[in-house]
């Protein structure tokens, strides 16, 4: 599956999940989970803030970008008090501006799939979904 371009990244059944996993109850929290990452991996296109080299980037005048042969891309990563290291990503363009650094600036982000986030936290401690509001983590381990 693939996202539609032309429509803004927006995941409501994963925000209604991750809220509902914070009422659960003990009898119904690993069900709640299980969902929420069925829906990350099934179906869900997060935002991620990331950075290019030059002008590795070419602008397609329609919303969208290609983004140029060897162009070397990087990703914003939070580190927590550990020391531990997470690939922040958005469930829509309201939780990423929820991130004072980019509140009111221009900012490049790339949708992401699962296996996107799973490729690019390889060597990470993990994924945060919504730092600045649900944070919900996933560890390493569990991508």
């Amino acid at each position: 599956m693939q996202p539609d371009i032309n429509q803004p990244i927006e995941n409501p059944k994963l925000k209604d999940l991750i809220s509902d996993l914070r009422k659960a109850d003990n009898a119904h929290f690993a069900a709640v989970n299980e969902a929420i990452a069925e829906e990350i991996a099934m179906n869900a296109f997060m935002l991620a803030v990331m950075n290019t080299d030059g002008a590795g980037i070419e602008n397609n005048n329609d919303g969208t970008a290609t983004i140029k042969k060897d162009t070397v891309l990087s990703f914003e990563f939070l580190a927590d008090g550990k020391g531990r290291t997470f690939l922040p990503v958005f469930t829509d363009w309201d939780e990423l501006r929820k991130w004072d650094k980019y509140k009111d600036s221009f900012v490049q982000t790339l949708v992401l799939s699962f296996d996107d986030m799973s490729a690019i936290t390889a060597g990470k401690n993990g994924i945060a979904v919504n730092p600045f509001s649900d944070n919900y983590v996933i560890s390493a381990e569990n991508v």
